[in-house]
Order: C-alpha cells, then sequence, then structure tokens
C-alpha cells in the first residue's frame, strides 16, 4: 500500500523542492531577527554569489597566473620553518618545566 502512495506522490517531489528553494530565497520573511544587521546574510544570494565566484577564479587560476613573475619562496620557507622549530622547542621546554 505504502509503494502505491509513493508512486502517486513521486511527481509532486520537485514542486516540494522548488518550493522550499523559494522560503530559502525570500530570507527576508523567514529571517532570525537576530542577524539582521549582519552583513551577507539578508539573503543566501550573496554567499552563493561569492562561492561561484570563487570556483570561477579557482578553475581559471592558472590561465590568469600565466603572466605573471615566478615567486621565489625558498628563502621565506627556510626562514619560516626555522622559526617554527625554534617556536616548538621553547614550547617544548615550557611544557617540560611546568611538568
Amino acid at each position: 500500500m505504502a509503494h502505491l502512495f509513493i508512486d502517486a506522490i513521486w511527481w509532486l517531489l520537485p514542486l516540494r523542492i522548488c518550493d522550499q528553494c523559494r522560503m530559502k530565497l525570500t530570507a527576508g520573511l523567514y529571517a532570525d531577527p537576530r542577524t539582521a544587521g549582519w552583513p551577507l546574510v539578508q539573503s543566501p544570494i550573496y554567499p552563493m554569489t561569492a562561492a561561484t565566484c570563487y570556483i570561477i577564479v579557482c578553475f581559471n587560476a592558472r590561465r590568469l597566473a600565466q603572466p605573471l613573475p615566478i615567486f621565489r619562496l625558498r628563502p621565506l620557507l627556510l626562514f619560516y620553518n626555522f622559526m617554527m622549530v625554534l617556536l616548538s622547542c621553547y614550547m617544548t621546554y615550557e611544557v617540560m618545566i611546568v611538568y
């Protein structure tokens, strides 16, 4: 019997999903009043637009960066790694003193 019920209403699923999307896109009517002054939370359009732009830039990053000069980061990375080793040694020393 449940199988017949599911077969009878399977076509309603897209309508239900569209209805939920419409409710979410009209977020001003259903928004949380505590977030009324926050930027980018009045509607899901803003974060969706930002995420879409980010994905487009990620897929086109190689083409966009091709004419730029190559960065030489080896000296900076060596300095950073050396400082992290010193910091780790200092934190280990401090833990040894406490315990």
